[in-house]
């Protein structure tokens, strides 16, 4: 088993939807992998650009959840620690990087629905909590 620390935003808009990442093998929070060296803030910035082309803006911190995930295409079991932000989306300052990652806006109820990683809907729920 692998550690894997990783820094996600729950944003939300307006009108109250939030934003999640569609991919190939799930729906989730954007965000992603801390690299060695990396702040879980400056994990944040980078997946974000990566991901959508979207600078954010981190507004408070939510909490971290660990929990550990199988992922079948390495056949590897990862003990992932996630830092869980809420947060604004800024300047989209380029196109996304990764071609099968989609940013969507999800109504509250459909993104708990949805999202793959239970940590995740964790951070939508307690979002409110943030102090």
């Amino acid at each position: 088993m692998y550690d894997r620390p990783g820094a996600y935003a729950v944003i939300e808009d307006d009108a109250g939807l939030i934003a999640v990442i569609e991919t190939g093998r799930g729906w989730f929070l954007p965000g992603g992998g801390m690299d060695a060296g990396e702040t879980a803030v400056e994990a944040l910035q980078r997946e974000m650009l990566e991901e959508t082309g979207y600078e954010v803006l981190v507004i408070a911190e939510i909490g971290a959840r660990i929990e550990v995930v199988y992922a079948a295409d390495e056949d590897t079991h990862y003990r992932i620690r996630s830092h869980f932000y809420q947060a604004h989306l800024a300047a989209k300052i380029a196109d996304g990087a990764e071609p099968d990652h989609r940013l969507v806006w999800l109504a509250r109820d459909d993104a708990l629905d949805r999202l793959t990683r239970p940590s995740q809907a964790w951070a939508v729920q307690s979002k409110g909590e943030a102090p």
